[in-house]
């Protein structure tokens, strides 16, 4: 095995990990977007919903309209999708370090890479 291939080697290594952190990128970037829609059509029918009874505090409705319009002002939760990239990003540099340390093994090179464990 030559150096050569050791770099071609590394260098596939390298594109695998780099669209393995592309494709969690667009994974979140989904999930936000979902959340942030899901936040907007909530907002909105909290909104209507509010809008309809507002001006007559007698209604039986007036208060808990008024909550659940308060409620949906919150910002869309998108923590699972950033927990998702978090594990995405975590398993794809685990791989990498794992790859390089056996494409080290294999050429008897050291890498100074050792899989995290």
């Amino acid at each position: 095995m030559t150096i050569a291939s050791f770099n071609e080697a590394v260098t596939a290594a390298q594109g695998r990990h780099q669209e393995a952190v592309r494709v969690a990128h667009e994974e979140l970037n989904a999930a936000v977007a979902k959340a942030d829609r899901e936040r907007d059509e909530l907002y909105a029918a909290a909104s209507d919903a509010w809008d309809a009874v507002k001006s007559d505090p007698n209604h039986p409705e007036h208060d808990e309209a008024w909550v659940a319009f308060e409620q949906a002002k919150a910002p869309a939760n998108d923590g699972p999708a950033r927990r998702a990239l978090d594990a995405a990003l975590r398993q794809a540099d685990q791989n990498y370090h794992t790859e390089l340390a056996e494409l080290g093994r294999a050429h008897r090179v050291s890498t100074g890479h050792t899989p995290n464990r």
